[in-house]
């Protein structure tokens, strides 16, 4: 049953946010938004949020432009820094005025300084996603003074559950001597009062409109704000959502970078035209929800989507890109979920970061497929050049996923600091009920000197390392690694028993 109260997304971006901390985006030259904040408001408000508030870094201009509204209010996104070694640190100030901005804007290079502001001035603060070491310098000590600077921790709905959860058992299990033990080895005082009583807030840390409001605060039996940020306040706030995951934060990756293409480039012109695009639009952008249209509106739509179709720089750059939209269009033409799909954009229980997920997926197998096959082609026909051209196609495809290598990087690096700050407070985090997905790979090379084999050996390896169930079924006469299954063969020819391509007499048969 749900719980009547105030429900507020205390941590969302919008285009005012504008320098992007991911490498991705800034090799685009990529703002780390591109969400209106109207836009933001609408949405937000659509997902059954009570109030409204836009923490752009260090600015208040998204705020600013929606409060106008009753149900809004000002606030932002501080980047501070430890003093001793410049570490970087994001805090959010709730519900303040342009003059405390300034105040704000002053004091935020020392975190110490800006701290005592904020509790002086009694405006509610949040540190934002603790675990999260932006600059390479977050040690233990740091975070144990954070323990004593801040009262209030975010629970990020663009980071995992487990992080969530180790983060929540550390400020949950605070005691008043664990407070005076930090305040005495860091020989600096506990700012604010009570200290040992910590608070846990939820914010979605969207940047991409894709997943405003996933993750919120509800304090229960709020009616104002007032009542909102005095029940915060005093340990009542309760986070609701859903925690992300490495896919979540990519999606948002290539949310924002299409979107940035999209105003960049005028994309809108082809979003109904290209069976592609409009499937683009779809899944990394967030549709008008509540789907209204004017009848000219609509009958623009019907007029467009009845041209031909046609491929967005074709003519500038044929070759990967032609190949990207032929794979791309026969999928989604020979797949009836993703007609589905195309039939449905504002179903809002789709699974976007899923369905995008599946079709990138694809689409980079089917490349990479061809890809081998070309190699091969031009290997048995000595098109040295032709290999080399492949081989660079080929990189631009991994190029294509980069941004869930670099999530699958950044959630497997914070989660290691979240299980080293519980060791170090609590004892040993308690261990990820393991995926009970089992998986299987088969092959006769598994100790030959080759690339399949070397990298099969390497993913057994690293499975074993991250408590993943990975099987190698292979017929090789040794067993040496952890998950190695080995079976009798047939038969079998010896490395050294193939001459001009025929086998010797070495061959043997066996069961």
């Amino acid at each position: 049953m749900e719980q009547s109260g105030l429900k507020i997304d205390l941590h969302v971006h919008s285009r005012s946010s504008k320098r992007p901390s991911q490498w991705v985006l800034q090799k685009l030259n990529c703002p780390e938004s591109f969400t209106n904040p109207l836009k933001l408001y609408e949405i937000a408000k659509a997902r059954g949020m009570d109030y409204v508030t836009i923490t752009d870094h260090n600015t208040l201009a998204g705020s600013l432009e929606i409060a106008h509204f009753r149900d809004t209010f000002v606030s932002e996104e501080i980047t501070t820094y430890f003093p001793e070694n410049n570490c970087k640190l994001h805090v959010l100030a709730l519900n303040i005025t342009e003059a405390q901005h300034e105040d704000i804007t002053r004091l935020r290079k020392n975190i110490y300084e800006l701290a005592d502001y904020l509790n002086q001035t009694q405006i509610t603060h949040i540190l934002a996603h603790p675990y999260y070491d932006m600059n390479q310098k977050l040690t233990l000590d740091h975070f144990e003074k954070l323990l004593l600077l801040f009262k209030n921790f975010e629970l990020n709905g663009s980071r995992d559950g487990y992080q969530n959860q180790l983060l929540a058992a550390i400020v949950q299990g605070i005691q008043q001597k664990d407070i005076e033990l930090l305040a005495d080895k860091h020989n600096m005082g506990p700012f604010g009062k009570n200290q040992w009583r910590k608070n846990l807030t939820g914010g979605s840390d969207d940047h991409s409109s894709l997943n405003i409001a996933r993750m919120h605060t509800l304090v229960p039996g709020a009616t104002t704000l007032t009542e909102f940020f005095s029940g915060l306040e005093n340990g009542r706030a309760k986070v609701e959502g859903t925690a992300a995951t490495p896919k979540t934060l990519a999606h948002n990756l290539y949310g924002i970078a299409y979107q940035f293409y999209k105003s960049q480039f005028k994309l809108d012109r082809y979003v109904n035209k290209d069976m592609l695009f409009r499937f683009l639009d779809y899944s990394l952008t967030i549709p008008d929800e509540t789907g209204n249209k004017g009848i000219l509106t609509r009958l623009q739509d019907f007029l467009i989507a009845r041209r031909p179709s046609i491929s967005f720089l074709q003519e500038q750059n044929p070759g990967l890109v032609d190949l990207i939209q032929k794979k791309g269009h026969s999928l989604l033409a020979e797949s009836p979920r993703l007609q589905w799909i195309l039939k449905h954009p504002r179903d809002l229980k789709m699974n976007k970061e899923d369905d995008w997920f599946r079709f990138l997926n694809d689409i980079s197998e089917s490349l990479i497929r061809n890809l081998g096959d070309t190699i091969l082609d031009s290997l048995s026909k000595a098109r040295l050049f032709n290999i080399f051209q492949t081989i660079g196609s080929a990189g631009s495809v991994y190029s294509l996923l980069a941004p869930y290598f670099l999530a699958f990087r950044l959630f497997t690096k914070d989660r290691k600091f979240a299980e080293k700050c519980h060791a170090h407070r609590l004892g040993k985090a308690p261990e990820i009920i393991p995926n009970k997905n089992n998986i299987a790979f088969f092959t006769d090379t598994l100790y030959e000197t080759n690339g399949v084999a070397l990298t099969l050996r390497m993913m057994l390896e690293t499975a074993q390392k991250n408590n993943k169930f990975l099987s190698v079924i292979t017929c090789c006469p040794k067993k040496e690694l952890p998950g190695q299954v080995n079976f009798t063969p047939d038969g079998f020819i010896p490395p050294n028993a193939m001459v001009s391509g025929n086998p010797t007499t070495n061959w043997r048969i066996g069961s």
